[in-house]
């Protein structure tokens, strides 16, 4: 077995087309709104939903099922990296079961601006060709510390 690990990232995908059983979705046109997990290039997991699924609909289930396929074919996960769909308590404690480190966008709330606001250190950074400025704080979501 080797013990080299991997990325993953998750996303949900609309794909507009007019079959007889898609459904309308948030952007108002029919089609399906499937969750896709890849490492590179590869698909490792795919799952349908119809179009107006939200994103967040049994997300922690489809992780469950992609980490435990994964698993079971010897792949290890270094990172998970998700949007701001998977910014939920039961998706973050599934992700952080099964990965050394990973990344999901955080949804602002008015806790996160409060805390961003006070913020008085600010780096520049580029990111590909754009100059923008960066701050690290410490944000435990969902409630307090669990040690």
């Amino acid at each position: 077995m080797s013990s080299k690990s991997y990325d993953l990232d998750f996303d949900n995908q609309f794909i507009p087309c007019e079959k007889y059983d898609s459904k309308k979705s948030y952007k108002m046109k029919r089609g399906y709104y499937p969750g896709v997990l890849t490492i590179g290039k590869n698909i490792v997991y795919l799952e349908n939903r119809n179009g107006n699924s939200n994103v967040k609909y049994k997300q922690a289930y489809t992780l469950e099922a992609t980490y435990k396929l994964i698993k079971d074919k010897g792949i290890k996960i270094n990172r998970s990296r998700m949007g701001c769909g998977s910014f939920t308590q039961d998706v973050v404690q599934m992700v952080e079961k099964h990965s050394q480190l990973f990344y999901i966008r955080a949804q602002r709330c008015p806790e996160l601006t409060a805390q961003i606001k006070t913020v008085t250190k600010w780096v520049r950074a580029n990111i590909g060709f754009k100059e923008v400025e960066i701050c690290s704080i410490d944000y435990k979501p969902f409630g307090k510390d669990k040690s």
